[in-house]
């Protein structure tokens, strides 16, 4: 089931999806033919939703942002450095090169 608006759809369960559109997080609930509610989760709210299942649920959950790389950059953990996160290209990175060449 998809919504016609947002990018990277995920179905979490019992009906439920999330998406994203311009750094907006989407909640909706998509009945098998159209979606039912939708609500826009800015961030503040997810903070909030966050501190309320550690409170309820006795968790620790820690966020870090990750920078969004450019799609000729390296991404992946083999760039093991946080600091140059997404500064390599695919044909220098280590990992990448250790794949291309077991395909070979």
């Amino acid at each position: 089931m998809s919504h016609p608006n947002l990018d990277n759809k995920t179905y979490l369960g019992d009906g439920l999806y999330v998406g994203e559109k311009y750094g907006q997080v989407w909640l909706y609930a998509h009945n098998g033919l159209s979606v039912l509610n939708e609500v826009c989760l800015e961030p503040e709210v997810i903070q909030e939703f966050f501190k309320y299942l550690e409170r309820i649920r006795g968790l620790e959950i820690k966020v870090t942002k990750r920078a969004v790389v450019p799609s000729d950059r390296c991404g992946c953990d083999g760039a093991s450095d946080p600091e140059n996160y997404g500064e390599m290209s695919y044909s220098e990175c280590a990992m990448h090169k250790a794949q291309r060449e077991q395909k070979s």
